[in-house]
């Protein structure tokens, strides 16, 4: 996944309460589905993609579980920047057909070591 959402409450707010309940409301299970339903937003749930009228708009959801559960947060890295526009030129090359998959792997690895071997420099 190349990025992502988090909601929280600024430690400065002045209205800490309604933005806890706003948080409750939004990630509760009921509006996390009239999200996905009708704004296309993925479920924050787990047990969302596991719901059937969900899955019959969105088949993919039982493989896009499987893969959030497989998921290896990315490295914290300064110049993760780089490494982002790296990878998603090569994957853009391999899904155009520029580049086999493979050559594509072989040729980001190659850059973003290059990049990282940079940085400790």
């Amino acid at each position: 996944m190349l990025g992502i959402w988090l909601l929280g409450i600024p430690a400065t707010s002045k209205n800490k309460a309604e933005a806890f309940d706003f948080l409750l409301f939004v990630t509760s299970p009921e509006i996390q589905k009239v999200m996905a339903l009708h704004v296309g937003n993925p479920p924050t749930l787990m047990s969302l993609y596991k719901d059937p009228e969900l899955i019959a708009r969105y088949r993919w959801y039982p493989a896009q579980l499987e893969a959030l559960l497989a998921g290896v947060p990315r490295p914290r890295v300064p110049v993760w920047s780089r490494v982002e526009d790296i990878l998603g030129g090569y994957m853009h090359e391999a899904l155009i057909g520029l580049r086999t998959p493979e050559d594509a792997v072989r040729a980001a690895h190659e850059a973003i070591v290059a990049v990282l071997e940079e940085e400790r420099r």
